[in-house]
């Protein structure tokens, strides 16, 4: 049997399950999520009661069982400003915007001494505005 650490964030009004945004694609539920769960990075943070019953309705069917650790928090979470999850992504794409979104934090990383504020800066680019260049410049 297979175990996951899973990290679950809640503030007052709702509860995420980090999960691997890998994770989704190996268990071939990427497009089931909703637009209720978020996504930053390789990470989706997938909302507590109907995408988190669909991961672990998977997790069942492939004998995966989880240990979850908490960080709830007494004010809003600052998972509600992640970006909206995207299911209409293709999992190319995805790679292709997660390669993007490392190449530019290496960039900033050696080539402005790891100031902080220019890592912000690249972290803030969202999905949908890497897909956009990827268009622009033909990166598909």
């Amino acid at each position: 049997m297979r175990k996951i650490s899973l990290t679950k964030y809640s503030d007052p009004g709702h509860g995420w399950y980090r999960v691997p945004v890998s994770l989704l694609w190996e268990l071939d539920i990427f497009k089931d999520i909703s637009s209720c769960s978020y996504i930053k990075g390789e990470y989706a943070y997938l909302e507590e009661d109907s995408d988190a019953s669909i991961l672990y309705e998977a997790f069942e069917k492939n004998n995966i069982t989880s240990n979850i650790s908490y960080k709830n928090s007494n004010n809003r979470s600052s998972v509600r400003d992640y970006e909206s999850f995207n299911k209409n992504i293709s999992k190319e794409e995805y790679e292709t915007i997660k390669s993007m979104q490392d190449k530019l934090k290496a960039y900033i990383k050696d080539y402005k001494n790891n100031n902080p504020k220019y890592l912000d800066y690249v972290k803030s680019y969202n999905q949908e505005y890497l897909k956009e260049c990827m268009n622009k410049f033909n990166l598909k």
